[in-house]
Parts: C-alpha cells; sequence; structure tokens
C-alpha cells in the first residue's frame, strides 16, 4: 500500500482510496506547501520512500498541461529509438544520404559559401517533423485522463499529484475519472484549500480528509 507523508504539516496517512482530496485548513501552509511541493510530500511503498521525481506525476495547474511537455516528449523519443530494428535503421540510414544529397545540390546550385551539420541522429529527425502526442483540445476531461494514462504509460509512474483538479470536475466526472485510475492502478492525491471559514468536519463519503 501507498503512503503519502505531508512532511509541513506532520501528517502521515495510507493512500486507501483511488481518488484522494486533502483539505489544508491554513492558506499560508496552502502556499507553503505548493511552493515546496517536492520537499513537503514524500510518499512511500511497503515501508520504501519513492523517489518523488520518479514515481509522480504532477498537475499543479488543472487548466494547463501539456502532453507534449520537452520531458514527456524525451522520454517519448527514447521509446520510439528502442523500437528501431536492424532493417529501420538501414532505411534511416538511407533516408540520411538523401538528405546530404538534396543539401550538396542546394549548395553547388548557389553562389553563397555554405555549410552544414552531419550529425543527423533519431532525435533531429523527429524534431523536424515536429513529432509528438496528439491530443484532444476541445474536451477538457478526455484530454486530462489521457494525458495521465499516456505519462503512467511511458513514465511508468502510478501516482497523481495535482492542485484543486476535483474542483473542475462534476460528480459524473470524478466518477468516471476514479473508474480509469483504478483500472491503470494509478492513485491521485488532490490538494485544496478550505474555502469554508470555520469548518470542522467535511462529509463527503469519507473521501475528503481535512487537516
Amino acid at each position: 500500500m501507498k503512503f503519502v507523508n505531508i512532511k509541513s504539516l506532520n501528517h502521515f496517512t495510507a493512500l486507501e482510496k483511488t481518488i484522494n482530496v486533502f483539505v489544508i485548513e491554513s492558506p499560508v501552509e496552502y502556499r507553503t506547501l505548493l511552493l515546496n511541493v517536492k520537499e513537503s510530500i514524500v510518499f512511500s511503498e511497503d515501508g520504501k520512500e519513492l523517489d518523488y521525481s520518479k514515481n509522480v506525476i504532477e498537475i499543479l495547474n488543472p487548466i494547463d498541461f501539456n502532453l507534449n511537455e520537452k520531458k514527456n516528449i524525451s522520454v517519448l523519443y527514447k521509446i520510439l529509438q528502442s523500437s528501431i530494428n536492424d532493417e529501420k535503421r538501414q532505411m534511416y540510414g538511407i533516408i540520411q544520404e538523401k538528405s546530404i544529397e538534396f543539401l550538396d545540390f542546394l549548395i553547388d546550385s548557389n553562389n553563397y559559401s555554405l555549410t552544414y551539420n552531419t550529425e543527423y541522429d533519431y532525435n533531429k529527425f523527429f524534431n523536424l517533423f515536429q513529432l509528438g502526442f496528439k491530443e484532444e483540445e476541445s474536451d477538457y476531461f478526455k484530454r486530462l485522463v489521457n494525458y495521465i494514462v499516456t505519462i503512467s504509460e511511458i513514465s511508468r509512474c502510478n501516482i497523481v499529484l495535482s492542485n484543486n483538479l476535483t474542483d473542475y470536475l462534476d460528480e459524473n466526472e470524478i466518477i468516471q475519472l476514479n473508474k480509469e485510475l483504478e483500472m491503470k492502478q494509478i492513485v491521485l492525491v488532490d490538494i485544496k484549500p478550505n474555502k469554508q471559514k470555520n469548518v470542522e468536519i467535511i462529509k463527503d463519503k469519507n473521501e475528503y480528509i481535512l487537516i
């Protein structure tokens, strides 16, 4: 079982549900936590602390997440390169030869003194065609689910840490998100501020924990 330790609040608890929402009562504590999230929150499993950078998907801005961020594309390109077999390497070599032949033609056809870089690796080739993930731009919820599932698959992360994400979803979307995450064995921890003053207990099927 996975656990989360919010160190600044000395709060340690098991992540028994797929979607776990923590409401931070103090605005100052909430702000401090978000400004130092990697130092403030520690995840563990079977008594072993998990590497935050290798195990956690961050969605700290729930309306601005991009599947084609540089770090995600870097992971994608490594996966794509590992799938290239000898036959495709030969095909790639022909593309390199033809590209150089085309550049030489351009240089010979002009009076300018030109040069080019022959270090033509796979990443540069992928970037040339802006190879990246196709995203569903019109449907927020589909884009969100696709983002989480895809990043989890390519990075082998199964923890999502979000900031106030559940406030952007209706009840049906939360139910559907719970099903999608449960199927992929992903747990979500959503941190949110307490927008209600002088509230001692928040009752919502025990999904919300007031700190």
